[in-house]
């Protein structure tokens, strides 16, 4: 003879089974998000040390490249740029002074 409570028994079970399942994949969609953010810091760090070695490797190449021009009192040995776009400020500014005369 089964249990009176039998079919609440398994409409309980079935019901906290489901909330498992959904309580399981919440979890896993928020690992999901904290890895994205993980990986973006530790992406944008790695481009920014990038960035800074490749601006300090070609830094002197633009020191002699200035060393003729009227820059060279703006863009000497205290010129320290950190970004490329720092770097490239320079150039700028000569194509400018190209265009003014």
């Amino acid at each position: 003879m089964k249990h009176p409570n039998m079919k609440f028994c398994v409409l309980i079970s079935i019901l906290s089974l489901i909330i498992s399942g959904f309580a399981l994949y919440q979890s896993q969609q928020n690992t999901i998000i904290s890895n994205n953010d993980e990986i973006h810091k530790a992406v944008t760090i790695e481009l920014a040390n990038s960035e800074r070695k490749l601006v300090e490797n070609l830094t002197p190449n633009f020191r002699l490249m200035f060393e003729g021009q009227s820059l060279k009192a703006d863009y000497g040995e205290n010129w320290k740029p950190k970004t490329i776009e720092e770097l490239a400020t320079p150039l700028m500014d000569m194509v400018n002074g190209l265009e003014e005369e």
